[in-house]
């Protein structure tokens, strides 16, 4: 498909979506019947990433893969650390922060002086004096040491490629920095037809439970079908723009606003005959 993908345009629909009915299976019929379920938009295709986004994934497949990895080594001098009696990591928050690095550094070194490695302190590691005192009372075999030495430079150069890694999306995805724009822009538009779609909803029911009789609580109905249904298909519409579902969602409002004042004048009818056996007023046709 590699090769053939710059030719052609590919569909991918799940099995039982496709499938014929039993008993009339042919090569031809199948055939024929995908093409005209396909030329009539009635075939979900599947997701099936571009060469462009292949290439994004690979990048952020590989990244993950490499700060797996550093998790990995720093596990791996944790239990070094252990063999000297060391117990850095049961202090600070991160043994590869800023404080940990230094420190791991002094003792691949060689570093025994408690002074020195505590003095490599920073922030509110500074307060922990006493404990880092006690966590670093032991001493690396020179055989760790080298060891040590070589994990902290793997991690260095694991380091250096997840950077890289970063500054090759970023240039990748600089292009659709204004879709990114874009978005958020339609995230603050959402912003105005939701809440007042809520309110009005909030109000009615409010409304509705403070009502004396049947013509206030149809007075407070009558904006939870009119802002509330415009307000929601108003959102439907900027978010999914003019397709289906968009175009549904406008014929529904247009129903609602219209029905509901004839709705509201017909129950409230129903309930003056019912309340007065008539419609018309007394003395008055």
């Amino acid at each position: 498909w590699y090769g053939l993908e710059a030719h052609f345009r590919l569909h991918l629909c799940h099995p039982l979506a496709t499938r014929s009915p039993r008993g009339r299976k042919s090569d031809f019929r199948d055939a024929r019947r995908l093409v005209d379920r396909l030329w009539g938009g009635d075939l979900e295709d599947s997701f099936v990433p571009g060469a462009e986004q292949r290439s994004w994934r690979w990048l952020t497949r590989a990244r993950v893969d490499l700060k797996d990895k550093v998790g990995v080594v720093r596990s791996q001098v944790e239990g070094l650390l252990e063999e000297g009696g060391i117990k850095l990591a049961a202090v600070v928050s991160d043994l590869f922060g800023v404080s940990g690095w230094a420190m791991l550094e002094r003792i691949a070194r060689g570093e025994t002086n408690l002074p020195a490695l505590i003095g490599e302190a920073r922030g509110a590691l500074r307060k922990k004096r006493a404990d880092l005192e006690e966590a670093l009372a032991g001493q690396l075999h020179p055989m760790y040491q080298l060891l040590l030495k070589q994990h902290l430079e793997q991690v260095k150069l694991l380091r250096q490629q997840i950077s890289e890694i970063h500054q090759a999306l970023d240039v990748a995805m600089k292009p659709y920095a204004g879709g990114r724009l874009l978005r958020h822009e339609l995230t603050l538009s959402l912003d105005l037809p939701v809440p007042a779609a809520a309110g009005s909803a909030l109000l009615t029911a409010l409304g509705v439970l403070f009502s004396r009789d049947v013509y206030q609580r149809l007075h407070f109905l009558a904006p939870a079908a009119t802002i509330g249904v415009v307000s929601v298909a108003a959102a439907i519409v900027l978010r999914e723009g003019l397709d289906q579902a968009g175009i549904k969602a406008i014929l529904t409002g247009v129903v609602l606003f219209v029905m509901n004042p004839v709705l509201t004048h017909a129950t409230a009818r129903a309930a003056r005959v019912h309340q007065r056996g008539r419609w018309e007023e007394d003395g008055r046709p």
